[in-house]
């Protein structure tokens, strides 16, 4: 169902020709023009009493009309009253079109608050919202009808944008490019978008690389995303409604440009610093799981390099030495003790050093993952602070050891 939303004040319209692309109305009241430019199943007037006394007979449209009746707007209380009026009178899953040509005073305001709400509680989608700018009339009384509608998308733009840089979910912002990038061919746009939805989609699988700790994939990832960066610049010159992805090209790389390595440097100095930048990234995000899951990792792959072991296929000898006591001067009877006494002292105090927070990490990690199912387990407040402190532990050690 298309719903038009539109207002009356108690203002002296003017005859006017209003344009809407290639249709033109001549009416002194917006809302008998909006009906005509657009196949609206219902028309929904929003007024306050003086105003429906004033021009509601006039208003004579062939839409099934009602009238939303709201108070003047004199202090904050009718403010919310008027709010909870017009959200009240919009039905669930509507597809809505907004006319603000004679809304006065304070009500773009409200109404654009009611435009996040619907969206968000009532699954009402925004097909339109328009402005007859009647101030941008020409010569001959012709006023064109200016389609706002990208301006209101900056606030989605807004809440994608928030929730990729604070929770390190990309799915609305890849979601938003992608839609930019189908309505320059949706809307037989003059100029048309080449590369924005690889720009979308890049992003996304890195935001789903990182989501589940890949760490060599991530690498490459990265690479394809600075790289689609580079590539759209094109379009944004081009395009004019794709200004909102400027700034994001310069926090992408501001972003992620520390993990722009190769795979097979994942276990050379630069590998371990992009390692480190995945940590921060991580409780930046808010992304406990991921954190202490690398911090696990990324602990023995270091300490294997240091010891000249191979990362990979070694990994579980160098997890045998981690997960021994610290080293005394006792000999252990076992083959990790005689590895053990084959180390140099240096190597022993290095192996100490990083036991030490191997073995909380491991635990605290271990714990988590068994979802609580122990007979003792750390809180949630405890783990989530202690989280954080490893991590911080993890990066000084890998940077003592760069």
């Amino acid at each position: 169902m298309l719903i038009g939303l539109t207002f009356i004040g108690t203002s002296n319209y003017t005859q006017v020709k209003y344009q809407f692309k290639d249709k033109v109305v001549e009416t002194n009241l917006f809302p008998k023009a909006f009906e005509q430019f657009f196949n609206l199943d219902e028309l929904l007037i929003v007024a306050t009493k003086a105003a429906e006394e004033k021009h509601i007979k006039d208003c004579d449209c062939q839409t099934p009309t009602k009238i939303i009746s709201i108070p003047d707007g004199r202090n904050e209380g009718e403010l919310w009253e008027i709010f909870e009026r017009i959200y009240t009178k919009i039905p669930e899953n509507a597809d809505l079109i907004i006319d603000v040509t004679h809304s006065f005073r304070s009500l773009p305001i409200v109404t654009l608050s009611i435009i996040q709400y619907l969206k968000t509680l009532k699954n009402v989608k925004i097909e339109r919202i328009v402005y007859g700018a009647f101030e941008a009339k020409d010569e001959n009384y012709v006023a064109p009808v200016f389609d706002l509608t990208p301006f209101i998308d900056i606030i989605d733009w807004s809440y994608s944008i928030y929730d990729f840089v604070n929770h390190g979910n990309s799915e609305l912002l890849r979601d938003k490019i992608n839609t930019l990038h189908k309505s320059t061919y949706i809307d037989n746009a003059k100029e048309k978008s080449k590369k924005l939805s690889g720009l979308g989609e890049s992003l996304n699988k890195l935001s789903n690389s990182l989501d589940i700790v890949r760490v060599k994939e991530t690498f490459s990832l990265t690479q394809n995303l600075l790289k689609k960066v580079d590539s759209v610049k094109d379009d944004i010159i081009r395009i004019p409604q794709s200004k909102p992805i400027e700034p994001l090209l310069t926090l992408f790389k501001n972003k992620f440009s520390d993990l722009c390595i190769n795979e097979s440097e994942s276990f050379t100095p630069k590998g371990f610093n992009a390692q480190i930048k995945m940590l921060e990234l991580y409780l930046e995000n808010h992304q406990f799981m991921q954190a202490i899951t690398l911090a696990r990792e990324v602990l023995v792959s270091k300490l294997a390099i240091l010891f000249n072991k191979n990362p990979i296929n070694q990994r579980e000898e160098i997890e045998k030495l981690l997960n021994q006591p610290r080293i005394t001067n006792e000999i252990h009877p076992d083959d990790v003790g005689n590895v053990i006494t084959e180390l140099s002292e240096n190597q022993k105090i290095i192996l100490n050093n990083f036991t030490n927070t191997w073995q909380k990490v491991r635990e605290l990690r271990n714990d988590i993952n068994h979802a609580s199912m122990r007979k003792s387990y750390v809180t949630t407040e405890k783990a989530l602070k202690n989280i954080e402190k490893l991590i911080h532990d993890t990066i000084k050690l890998l940077k003592d050891y760069e």
